[in-house]
Parts: structure tokens; C-alpha cells; sequence
């Protein structure tokens, strides 16, 4: 090898070496915190995402390390304020562009379910769809991840998504897309273009296993549009049912941030997708972010019980089908509701902040970033937020997504200082916020004594369901099912039930 080769090679293994590298380099993660646009009322000294034991977050943390040559995949569930995306779009490229560009993640047509569709592509559909949601009171469909299913009987129907230049950062390696569909006998084809000059392609759906989470599709370039059509391929075929599509990179590394948010989502909500356990095979993340509260909190009282076991339906729910999955609860920002001030917002941070120390799970109070107490006002008055002071503006929502990755950079940039330690903000009026070492967080936090439950005996009468049942004994269908080995919620009469209360 003569000299020139040599350097080449020599300059090449550092560059490969730097790559594999710049995850774990505290100045290089450090030059990614970057706040665009601050305010005096709110409180970056709290802007982390918390923990009182490291085992929280550090499987996140760990796969981040190696998101050069490892694909790190967050999903993030959520409520209006995730479905418009405009948030998560700015957390996600922020995300993307320190850690590398996974793919667009979990994209719907919205427009075909009679809904808005989000900030970085828009929809058009045609045909005749039916639509049903997680926020029904009757779920007419199967729901999967994305929490919305459009059904089609319409061999005419179809779709097209275009993502907007300017907003959506496709790159030239987002060439895997995954569509989450009805699969079976039943089920009508269809067909998929990525441009109006290009020939359609076949995607067989009927002749799929009803077991496969989603279909692959392998694309031949990155997509700038993605149009959908149904076809009928033989006299079995009834109708079309889609649950969304993932649009991601071919390459195993980078973030793949899916956002899936529907306007007026609860706890409850998510609880109702009854496809979640089978399709999160697909997604396999590494961190589950709930960002599901405002809903349930906006009216009435704050009801402890009630959130504090939908909170832990919804994480065993999770832990359940993702084990190695870490669970990030994110808390609610002060909202006004017909010109009344919520202060269960104020009352849920406290509740989060203890609830995360018991179930070991990381939270975000968001409520304390953004200002705390009375701080919508702020936010309206900087055109901030939306008139309703509920809602954000753009900037506002663009505001809140920088707030989000800047927490996560924070906190990963404190896991890769003191690995097993761990982080809790101390709040301190009228000074800045510190962290807390760990006697303190053990003195501040006792273990708390176990609630011991009884267990009886429910005979099943006429008329009773696994949801009156759950509701006489104040516990919950999921629960009532997983003590008795239940795989479905039908019930007959003279059966006898096991409840734990």
C-alpha cells in the first residue's frame, strides 16, 4: 500500500470510527441542546425527562448509543395535539438530525376518515369510506395503533398522500413503506404509484396470513406522493380496511419517530385498540411515549383512582406486548376550557411525578416547563397559543416540540455522565431548579406500603357484561380478564368470575 492509499484508508476508518462514535460524545449531544425561541415564563432548569431509577430509560438510552448502525424506534400516542403533528414534526427532525434520519414514521389518510389530516402532508380521497375511531363509544371496526380504521366497500375508492417539500424531510433512503391493512380471504386488493407518469403496482391482500402485522412494500425511489386505489381481483373480495402505513429507511439506523394522535383521545382510548398487541411486532419500539391526559382532566374533578389504574392498564398494556419497550408519561401543559382554568393540570403533575416513582416509568412534567399554573394566558399573549387557550398556534405547538427533544437530549446527555443515576428536578421557588442526588430522592420518596387486595366470587346474571362488572367492583374489564384467562370479553350467564378489588 503506498503512502497516498494509505492516508486515504487511514482518514476513512476515522471518519467510520468518528460515525459509529458521535452518539456517545458528551460535547457532540451537548451541541444539539438548542432552544430556537424562550420565554421568561417557562422553565427550561425543569427540562428533562425524569427518573428515579435509571432501569426506566436505559434501554432507550443504551439503543441510542448505537443508533449509527441500530435503528431506534419511539412511538408516541397521543391526543389533538399530536394529530395535527406539528410538534412531533419538529421533535422528530430534531431527533433525526443528531441521531439520523430513520424514516417518516406512521403516516394515515385522514382525509378518507372525515378528519384533518397533518401538518407535513396533506390527503385526497375518493369513493365511499366508513371510518370508525378510538374515542367511539362503539368501535365498529378493529382499531389498530394509529387508533383510527377507514373501510371501504367501493372498488372505485382510493387515496393520495403528498408530503409538503418544505415541512416533511423525506430523504432518498425512505424506501420501505409498511401498510397496515385487513388481511384474509375478504379482503380487496389494491394498488400503489408514486407518481402520476408511473405504472400502478399490485398489492395482494387477500391471499396474506391473517397473522402478518402489516405487508412490506419494497419502493423503487423515495416517495414525494403515495397514491392508493382499490381493486377487486376475484368474487370473495368484499372490502378494504386500512389501519395506516409506516413509510421508513432502508438502512438499520437513524430514529424512526412514529407519532399517532386522534382529536379528543383519553386513557380509555387507547385501551379500545384491540390490534395493538399484533401490530406493535411491526413497529418493535424501543420507547413508548403516552402523551394522553388533557382529555380525561379537562372535566371535573381530578379523579386519582380513575386515572391511576387507566395509567396502569395502559403501561401494562404496553410492558405486555413490548417488554424491552421504555414508558415515558408526558404531563399536561395549564389549558383553559370555555374561558375556565383547569387546575387539574396543576393536581396531575404532582399525582405524575409520585405515580412514576412507584411504577418506574419516566415522566415529563410539562406542566412546570411551560410555566405552570395560569401560563396559557402567557402563551396567548405571545401568539403562542390558539383562542380557545387549550390548542397551540404553529409556532406555539413548534415551541413545545423543541421543549421535547431538547428534555430527551438533556436526559440522555445526564444518562451518558452518571449512567445509574438517578434524575429528579428539586422545585425551588424564586431559584433556579436543581437535580437531586439519590439520598435525597430515597428521602423525599419512601418506599409506599402495598395496598393488599380481596378476591371474591362473581356469578355472572342476566344482563351483566365484563364492563358492568368491572365498574360494580371498581376495577377494570382488562383486569378482570387477565385473572380469569378470558380471551375475549363475551360472557354467559351462570359462569363464575374471579374479582380482585
Amino acid at each position: 500500500m503506498n503512502k497516498i492509499s494509505f492516508l486515504v484508508f487511514s482518514f476513512m476508518l476515522f471518519c467510520f470510527h468518528s460515525k459509529c462514535q458521535i452518539s456517545t460524545d458528551t460535547n457532540y449531544v451537548k451541541s444539539k441542546i438548542v432552544y430556537n425561541q424562550l420565554y421568561t415564563f417557562m422553565d427550561t432548569s425543569a427540562n428533562y425527562i425524569q427518573y428515579f431509577s435509571s432501569d426506566a430509560l436505559s434501554n432507550f438510552f443504551e439503543k441510542l448509543k448505537k443508533s449509527s448502525n441500530s435503528k431506534v424506534r419511539i412511538l408516541h400516542i397521543g391526543d389533538s395535539h399530536l394529530q395535527a403533528d406539528i410538534g412531533a414534526s419538529c421533535t422528530r427532525n430534531l431527533l433525526q438530525d443528531a441521531f439520523g434520519f430513520g424514516g417518516r414514521g406512521s403516516i394515515f389518510p385522514y382525509t378518507i376518515a372525515k378528519t384533518h389530516a397533518t401538518y407535513d402532508y396533506e390527503v385526497k380521497g375518493y369513493g365511499i369510506w366508513e371510518r370508525t375511531r378510538n374515542i367511539d363509544t362503539a368501535t365498529v371496526f378493529d382499531l389498530g395503533i394509529t387508533g383510527i380504521t377507514a373501510r371501504t366497500y367501493d372498488t372505485s375508492a382510493g387515496f393520495e398522500i403528498q408530503f409538503i417539500k418544505e415541512r416533511a424531510k423525506i430523504q432518498p433512503n425512505f424506501t420501505k413503506l409498511k401498510l397496515f391493512c385487513y388481511t384474509g380471504l375478504n379482503s380487496l386488493d389494491c394498488q400503489y404509484r408514486l407518481a402520476d407518469n408511473e405504472e400502478w403496482k399490485n398489492i395482494n391482500c387477500s391471499s396474506v396470513s391473517n397473522d402478518k402485522a402489516s405487508i412490506e412494500i419494497n419502493l423503487p425511489h423515495s416517495p414525494s406522493t403515495i397514491s392508493m386505489r382499490v381493486v377487486k381481483t376475484n368474487n370473495n373480495q368484499q372490502y378494504f380496511e386500512i389501519y395506516g402505513l409506516s413509510l421508513e429507511s432502508d438502512e438499520e439506523k437513524g430514529i424512526l419517530y412514529n407519532s399517532v394522535g386522534i382529536n379528543g383521545a383519553k386513557l380509555s382510548s387507547f385501551l379500545k385498540e384491540n390490534l395493538y398487541e399484533r401490530q406493535i411486532t411491526a413497529f418493535n419500539p424501543d420507547l413508548v411515549i403516552v402523551d394522553l391526559i388533557a382529555n380525561d382532566l379537562a372535566f371535573g374533578d381530578f379523579n386519582q383512582n380513575k386515572v391511576e389504574n387507566d395509567l396502569k392498564d395502559c403501561i401494562k398494556k404496553i410492558k405486555t406486548s413490548s417488554p424491552n419497550a421504555s414508558i415515558l408519561l408526558v404531563g399536561m401543559q395549564n389549558i383553559y376550557v370555555k374561558g375556565r382554568n383547569i387546575i387539574n393540570a396543576g393536581l396531575y403533575s404532582s399525582f405524575l411525578k409520585q405515580f412514576s416513582a412507584f411504577n418506574n416509568v419516566a415522566f415529563y412534567d410539562y406542566y412546570i416547563v411551560s410555566g405552570g399554573a395560569n401560563s396559557m394566558k402567557k402563551w396567548y399573549a405571545k401568539g403562542l397559543s390558539s383562542k380557545d387557550m387549550c390548542h397551540l398556534s404553529t409556532t406555539g405547538y413548534t415551541i413545545k416540540g423543541n421543549l421535547f427533544s431538547n428534555a430527551m437530549l438533556n436526559s440522555y446527555l445526564h444518562y451518558l455522565k452518571n449512567e445509574r443515576s438517578p434524575l429528579i428536578i428539586y422545585e425551588r421557588k424564586g431559584s433556579e431548579n436543581k437535580i437531586l442526588d439519590k439520598k435525597e430522592i430515597i428521602k423525599t420518596n419512601p418506599t409506599p406500603k402495598t395496598k393488599k387486595e380481596s378476591t371474591i366470587v362473581h356469578k355472572v346474571k342476566k344482563g351483566d357484561t365484563i364492563f358492568t362488572i368491572a365498574k360494580k367492583y371498581k376495577t377494570t374489564p382488562i383486569k378482570i380478564k387477565a385473572l380469569n384467562k378470558l380471551n375475549s370479553n363475551k360472557l354467559t350467564v351462570g359462569q363464575t368470575l374471579k374479582i380482585n378489588y
